[in-house]
């Protein structure tokens, strides 16, 4: 529709402009430019671990730099923040996003430093006195 008088019949033709998604608007009839500003077209998460159907915006929301560009784009630049739980080296889990675990399974990034009690004493070699001590005091020594 150009002009209020174009929508006096309340039409019902679908909007096929195209969103910078790619995606078509699929609105009833409206104005010029009042084309809906997040797609809710269903896409596949393109995260190979939580396979899921989710608007088309939300893949925009979480993908890196992506902002304009079409969802192609979008899709290569995703970046999944479901909550996981790996087990690190030392045996604790520990909660994260999926994109976390994926840099370090990736190794572009290293296990944050763990800082529960490990379950395993530090034995004094000299006294052989056994010290409580966190994980990551191991690496200290």
């Amino acid at each position: 529709a150009s002009s209020p008088s174009d929508l006096k019949f309340f039409c019902q033709k679908i909007c096929t402009e195209k969103l910078s998604c790619s995606h078509s608007c699929n609105m009833k009839c409206h104005f010029k430019k009042s084309c809906k500003q997040k797609c809710d077209e269903p896409v596949m998460s393109p995260c190979p671990e939580h396979k899921k159907q989710m608007p088309c915006h939300k893949i925009y929301e979480a993908a890196v730099g992506s902002r304009n560009l079409g969802i192609k784009a979008a899709l290569r630049n995703y970046v999944c923040r479901e909550k996981v739980k790996p087990q690190m080296p030392c045996g604790h889990v520990r909660s994260m996003e999926c994109c976390e675990e994926k840099a370090i399974t990736d190794g572009v990034r290293s296990w944050p430093q763990c800082r529960e009690q490990s379950e395993v004493p530090y034995i004094q070699n000299t006294c052989k006195h056994t010290l409580q001590w966190k994980c990551f005091e191991y690496d200290l020594f």
